[in-house]
């Protein structure tokens, strides 16, 4: 299915935020330990660095095509964060929310004022060599065994 064909009824209710004060099913996942541990050869977490790794085995995981991947890149053009983009939702390892509202958050937490989305480009990674599809094969795998995917 092509990126941003996917119907939004089609987002399991796992990637939701939880309830007050709890995490979502979807973000509750990625730090089990067995999960986590899927990034410890690259010492980094799902927001700094693991951040491809994730948006690549979300797509898979949803049978999205490459294209719904996105760089945030700000305003001297270096990368600060990939995310998948479904219509009007962003995803990355704080589950869905609207794009706009991801930039404005984003962009408080990082202390920048201006932030953008450009295609996925891996090259343009740069410092982040841990991106790999093996790792994210092997999370998708995981997340379609814990939560299923859409048909």
């Amino acid at each position: 299915m092509p990126a941003n064909r996917l119907p939004l009824r089609y987002l399991p209710a796992v990637l939701s935020q939880g309830a007050r004060g709890h995490r979502s099913p979807f973000r509750a996942f990625l730090y089990e330990p067995e999960i986590w541990a899927l990034l410890e050869p690259y010492g980094c977490g799902w927001g700094d660095g693991g951040c491809a790794i994730l948006a690549q085995a979300v797509c898979r995981w949803l049978n999205l095509s490459d294209e719904a991947l996105r760089l945030v890149v700000d305003d001297r053009g270096l990368v600060q964060h990939v995310v998948v983009v479904i219509g009007p939702l962003c995803i990355d390892g704080d589950g869905p929310v609207a794009c706009e509202g991801f930039l404005r958050r984003y962009r408080s937490l990082e202390n920048l004022e201006y932030l953008h989305f450009e295609p996925f480009d891996v090259s343009r990674l740069g410092v982040i060599p841990m991106y790999t599809g093996i790792t994210a094969r092997r999370l998708a795998q995981r997340l379609r065994q814990r939560f299923g995917s859409p048909s």
